[in-house]
């Protein structure tokens, strides 16, 4: 970690607020990539579509 700047008492709770909020904000982020991506998958494996059949040349 990076060294906090902000001083006193006050500014370790908010440093620690921030950080916490930046904590669950990468893990809402991983979360939301896999859902898209297990999206993306079902609804070629539904729709059945096939990407091998584009040749892009």
């Amino acid at each position: 970690m990076v060294r906090n700047f902000l001083k006193g008492k006050e500014g370790d709770r908010i440093n620690v607020l921030l950080s916490a909020a930046g904590c669950n904000f990468s893990k809402l982020l991983r979360a939301f990539f896999l859902f898209w991506i297990n999206f993306l998958f079902f609804c070629t494996r539904l729709f059945q579509i096939s990407f091998s059949r584009y040749h892009f040349s």
